[in-house]
């Protein structure tokens, strides 16, 4: 999940083919022999044309017990834009920066397709949960 200079959180609209457009954080797969942190990193400069200051691991986690990969998840700090974006091939994605309010509206109003939409709906009812995810997106 980018984090831009200004504190903005960016989403991606992404519209695919035989899909209609919804919003989610950016992402993508590890290649070759990639790290994670390699392969985020190339995937914010492909989709957004970002590069990050520093990234934070969030989570790391197997989705099922036959599937053989791992799913991270990243906050990157201190984005900003240093070339134009390449969606691969029949992609349409479009960034969507976001305050840290209309980020936890989206995740509220169920109009987010993303892991974040638990965060968002655990600091909406605990306290505690609220102040870790303000200081996850804030460092």
């Amino acid at each position: 999940l980018p984090v831009l200079t200004d504190g903005r959180i960016v989403l991606v609209k992404d519209e695919q083919p035989g899909r209609g457009p919804y919003l989610r954080a950016p992402g993508g797969s590890v290649e070759g022999q990639e790290t994670p942190e390699e392969a985020i990193r190339r995937e914010l400069k492909e989709e957004l044309g970002y590069e990050c200051a520093s990234l934070t691991t969030v989570a790391t986690r197997k989705p099922g017990d036959k599937v053989d990969w791992m799913v991270y998840s990243f906050v990157a700090h201190g984005c900003t834009q240093v070339v134009e974006p390449r969606a691969g091939k029949g992609e349409r994605i479009t960034p969507h920066p976001v305050t840290f309010d209309e980020f936890l509206e989206l995740g509220k109003q169920d109009m987010l397709h993303s892991e974040w939409k638990a965060r968002i709906f655990e600091a909406l009812h605990v306290s505690q949960k609220m102040e870790e995810l303000k200081r996850l997106l804030s460092m």
